[in-house]
């Protein structure tokens, strides 16, 4: 599936993409900054308190419902650290957490006691799913705007490499289908052979209204000597 993936997002376009679609690549990549931001700092959170936490005991000052149909309670808490001072914390915690009950276990910095937070054992396995969530939603948007985005540059960038310095051979067109993934657009799949004589594939994609290719047609490629299966379509008549 990965395999698939990247493949179709480095496919050679005979097309150039239009201000529209780069607009809405970036729009649809900022949506998904702040959901990848909130998951980097949540596992920035853990990290610190794996290295540099420590335990107290602590007792509850308030507690407060809040949150629709009471998802959460608002705890505030006092707690002495190491050297004999005393803290106070707050912080909100899901109401099935169980973690609002008087003595209360209070994880700190051992560097600043002012970062800390209710401590439990699955406090980890209960945070998982929601991280989980959250990060795929910030990869799926990342995956129909940003790794395309990438990938059009990894491809230009490789087409240059090629147009300066390819081996050039002849094509023939094998398919043109339909393109699952971009209504209106179709890909082509043509066959050429390399310098050792292996038989190879490339795939390049357009918008269906304006390729005017059909199975059998000959034409050209380019391919990358030390890398064969790097090819693109430069048309012609072989």
């Amino acid at each position: 599936m990965i395999r698939r993936y990247i493949r179709a997002i480095t496919r050679q376009s005979l097309d150039e993409w239009s201000r529209l679609e780069l607009a809405i690549t970036a729009a649809v990549t900022c949506l998904g900054l702040p959901y990848l931001a909130l998951v980097i700092v949540a596992v920035g959170s853990e990290a610190r308190y794996a290295l540099d936490g420590s335990v107290a005991m602590g007792h509850i000052v308030s507690t407060r419902v809040s949150g629709r149909n009471a998802q959460n309670i608002d705890v505030t808490y006092s707690f002495v650290t190491a050297d004999g001072q005393s803290r106070i914390g707050n912080a909100s915690t899901p109401t099935d957490w169980h973690v609002a009950k008087d003595p209360i276990t209070v994880e700190l910095l051992r560097s600043d006691p002012d970062v800390n937070r209710p401590y439990y054992d699955g406090r980890i396995l209960d945070e998982l799913p929601r991280e989980s969530v959250t990060l795929g939603f910030a990869l799926s948007m990342f995956a129909i705007s940003l790794f395309p985005w990438l990938g059009h540059r990894w491809r230009d960038r490789l087409e240059r490499e090629l147009r300066r310095s390819g081996a050039r051979a002849s094509a023939t067109v094998e398919s043109v289908k339909p393109y699952v993934l971009g209504p209106g657009y179709a890909v082509v799949r043509y066959t050429y052979v390399d310098g050792a004589g292996v038989k190879r594939f490339g795939e390049a994609y357009a918008r269906a209204a304006r390729l005017n290719m059909r199975p059998g047609d000959r034409g050209f490629a380019l391919f990358a000597p030390a890398h064969p299966q790097w090819s693109m379509w430069i048309g012609g008549h072989a």
